[in-house]
């Protein structure tokens, strides 16, 4: 009984203990669901985070590719500077190498002159010492005379100015030799600002040396923790980071394809924009063009109705005229038929003596007008008459004396001088209105004359023919003339014919183009129609590009969220080694304690579950370690290219320095 009641007593302090380890399990298995629940919050914040640093990506990059522009620009500027530095350097160079030859020149030519002035200085001490020697015996034996003493002041006098010739002469050489000496301390101070810009150069490129060798140094370090790292991963981790990378790299392409599209639909949008603007424009040019043909047309047609007027009342002026001449032309043929006539029945000689009366009673009258007031009165104009008439009758005497030969009776004289009464009554009476009849038509002549050339003058002036032929009068023009001017009058008439004939045909041409710009309206109108509906498609692409923004910043935000997830799990992983610490202490403790079957299959599970959660957290870290550490990389290859351009820029320069000092050392030396 009692070995049963300790057996008792032993199964219930297991079971205790067995409900104390399965309310640990309980409580560890809701910390668990917890951390599940905060790895997945960090996952989504991994995404969001993944989205933000691809976006920050993206802004890098065009600050990037704008440095990089920018870069080039300088670099580009640089080179122009330094070319253009080095093209002054080498001319500076060529204008000192030249100033150097002329001073060598110069001195050459002093040299020479110096060397020709010594030996004529030697050569006239020589020929003075010459002079001097014969004179010495001479002042010994003999006296002076005033004859032979005369070239001894001669000859101190020609010594100081030999000397002064000298001084004269060798003053330029020292002018030449301080302005050699100017030019050479010029040079050398050229020489040493250039040395100094070279030792600046080769320290910048010592400095950049050291920078690209720290790179590399970093890049290596960079490449072998790559190394390591892909050495410690298994065989599945590195199949699972393959299928990651190809995840990417299709994600990569998806975007890019996407990128393109977007590219390509902004284009078609700008082209559709652009055509949109020229059919546009050109529509207002056809407008503004159409609005001024129909302002010519509408002046021309004004000028037209007005030019038709104008030819109508000419035309009538003209029928009027020809008129007018038909009827002279038939009155004027109606006396020279009576005339004929006349001369036909012999009246010749009647109507002699009638003119010699006349012309006698002219001069009489003219006599009489002289003589008495001008202006008589109606009675003394009758007297006149009574008295002319018995003149008359007394020519009429005289005449009937002289016709005595022609052997009349009285009563032919009589019946004679009846029709003589008769015909110089009527003869008078048809002068007169003939007078006033030849007047009044030369008057309507003349008026008709002006008009015309009038209406011709104009016409011409508006058809823009300036000289218009046979635009003179036919008053007082012989007969040879007046046909010139018809054949004149005639062209004249043609030429306006056919400039009116041009211009109808204009018109009707402008009416043509008028149709036909009505046509371009309404297939403008159609244009524009389609132009809407174009634009319409266009806001739609617009809308569809806008919403594969909006996807694309979604799906980035997705990216960030995964990433902040993939942040939270590293933490649980965190949390859950010091927790598998723990538990191995644990059961170190433990290893006395006889352990149940139960017991160690779910401890079993649970470390089971445990190692493979580490394993997915492990690659998880990895993959995204891997991932910053290519970014880093890619950055690094960056710098790296952008380095080595610097410094290929550099070393060039470099170069272009090294001539130019080695240049300045070679006029230094010479």
């Amino acid at each position: 009984m009692e070995s049963q009641h300790g057996s008792v007593t032993q199964l219930q302090q297991t079971l205790s203990e067995k409900n104390k380890e399965l309310e640990q399990y309980r409580s560890a298995l809701s910390s668990a669901k917890s951390q599940y629940e905060q790895a997945r919050d960090e996952l989504q914040r991994v995404k969001e985070s993944e989205s933000h640093l691809c976006a920050e990506l993206e802004s890098i990059e065009s600050a990037h590719r704008v440095q990089v522009e920018r870069l080039e620009r300088e670099k580009e500027e640089f080179k122009n500077y330094k070319q253009e530095e080095v093209a002054s350097f080498k001319e500076q160079t060529r204008q000192h190498a030249l100033t150097i030859v002329a001073m060598e020149d110069r001195l050459l030519r002093l040299t020479k002159q110096n060397k020709q002035l010594e030996q004529e200085v030697a050569f006239s001490k020589q020929q003075s010492g010459a002079k001097h020697r014969p004179t010495s015996p001479r002042k010994e034996s003999r006296p002076p005379s005033p004859r032979k003493t005369s070239p001894r002041p001669q000859s101190p006098k020609k010594e100081p100015k030999q000397t002064r010739s000298v001084e004269t002469e060798t003053s330029p050489q020292s002018n030449v030799e301080a302005s050699l000496k100017s030019d050479v301390y010029k040079l050398e101070q050229l020489v040493l600002l250039l040395r100094r810009e070279a030792s600046q150069a080769k320290k910048e490129a010592q400095d950049q040396s050291d920078v690209v060798q720290g790179l590399r140094r970093d890049l290596a370090g960079a490449s072998a923790r790559m190394s390591d790292l892909a050495g410690e991963l298994s065989d599945k981790q590195k199949q699972k980071l393959e299928e990651y990378e190809e995840r990417i790299q299709l994600q990569d392409k998806e975007l890019e394809g996407q990128r393109e599209q977007l590219l390509k639909l902004s284009t078609l949008v700008d082209e559709q924009q652009k055509e949109i603007d020229m059919r546009e424009g050109r529509l207002s040019e056809t407008e503004k063009s159409l609005v001024k043909h129909k302002q010519d047309i509408k002046k021309k047609g004004t000028e037209l109705v007005k030019y038709r007027e104008k030819l109508v009342e000419t035309m009538e002026d003209r029928q009027t005229k020809v008129d007018e001449i038909e009827i002279e032309k038939k009155t004027a043929s109606d006396l020279y038929a009576q005339g004929m006539r006349c001369r036909g029945e012999r009246h010749e000689h009647v109507i002699a003596r009638q003119k010699e009366a006349l012309a006698d009673m002219r001069k009489k009258s003219k006599l009489i007008e002289q003589l008495k007031p001008p202006l008589p009165s109606h009675e003394q104009s009758l007297q006149q008459i009574v008295a002319l008439k018995q003149e008359i009758a007394e020519l009429r005497a005289t005449l009937a004396s002289r016709e005595e030969d022609f052997h009349k009776n009285e009563s032919q004289i009589h019946a004679e001088l009846r029709l003589v009464r008769e015909q110089s009554s009527s003869n008078l009476a048809e002068k007169q209105f003939e007078k006033s009849t030849h007047k009044d038509t030369k008057d309507a002549l003349d008026l008709s004359e002006k008009t015309y050339l009038k209406l011709a003058r104009t016409l011409g002036a508006l058809l823009e023919v300036d000289p218009v032929p046979g635009t003179r009068s036919m008053a007082h023009i012989p007969a040879e003339e007046r046909e010139k001017l018809e054949q004149d009058r005639s062209k004249a008439v043609e030429l306006l014919v056919s400039r009116v004939k041009l211009l109808q045909e204009r018109l009707d041409r402008k009416e043509n183009l008028l149709g036909g710009y009505e046509k371009d309206l309404v297939n403008l109108r159609e244009s524009q129609t389609v132009a809407g509906m174009k634009s319409a498609e266009a806001s739609g692409l617009k809308l569809d590009v806008r919403t594969r923004q909006e996807e694309i910043a979604y799906l980035r935000e997705s990216l960030s969220r995964l990433r902040d997830e993939l942040d939270q799990e590293r933490r649980v992983n965190v949390c859950l080694r010091e927790r598998k610490k723990f538990a191995m202490d644990f059961e170190d403790r433990d290893t006395h304690r006889k352990a149940h079957s139960c017991y160690t299959d779910e401890h079993s599970r649970y470390q089971e579950e445990a190692k493979k959660r580490k394993a997915a957290e492990r690659i998880k870290r990895k993959n995204y370690e891997i991932e910053s550490l290519k970014k880093e990389l890619r950055s690094a290859d960056r710098e790296l290219n952008d380095t080595a351009i610097r410094l290929q820029a550099f070393e060039s320069t470099r170069n272009m320095n090294g001539t130019d000092s080695d240049v300045s050392d070679i006029l230094y030396h010479v």
